[in-house]
């Protein structure tokens, strides 16, 4: 679907967002997601109902998503950066969530998807924000106006970059 006065893709947005918005609906997600249903349980009940899932919008591989969805991001992030430590990846410091929040909802307001689904997932965002920290990559985030829609390809939207801080 087009903007009618623009030409342009509408943005589709986080497959998180829609298929959270989808399953939402379904009592067994909300149990899954409040841990009052284990994984096992809500796997089965997925394929289960696959049909209706289906008429209610996601396709397979959303449904098959939705099963190793994370109940609890910041100990997602929590395991890897260990991981990789223990690995000897990273150095042995501290990551940071600071600013992330704000970030997050940023992105989310103003980031033009182009029309496509964008497959990153809230664990793995996070997950950036906090290897950013670590590696200290002195990285910020502003919003960068793109106004030149022929070459920027945003449709005359803003959408947040990253800026290396001086």
């Amino acid at each position: 679907m087009t903007t009618p006065s623009l030409g342009c893709p509408r943005p589709s947005g986080t497959a998180y967002s829609s298929i959270d918005a989808t399953l939402s609906r379904f009592s067994e997600y909300r149990d899954f997601r409040s841990r009052v249903l284990d994984r096992a349980v809500y796997s089965k009940w997925i394929e289960q109902s696959s049909d209706e899932l289906l008429e209610a919008g996601l396709n397979r591989d959303q449904m098959n998503l939705s099963t190793r969805f994370p109940l609890d991001d910041l100990a997602f992030v929590k395991e890897m950066i260990t991981s990789l430590r223990q690995q000897s990846v990273l150095p042995d410091r501290d990551f940071s969530t600071s600013g992330y929040s704000d970030w997050e909802r940023l992105v989310a307001s103003s980031y033009d998807h182009g029309g496509n689904m964008t497959y990153i997932f809230p664990e793995e965002a996070l997950l950036i924000h906090a290897l950013a920290s670590v590696i200290n990559l002195g990285m910020r985030f502003s919003l960068v106006p793109t106004t030149d829609s022929g070459r920027s390809g945003r449709c005359g939207r803003s959408s947040p970059q990253a800026v290396r801080s001086p």
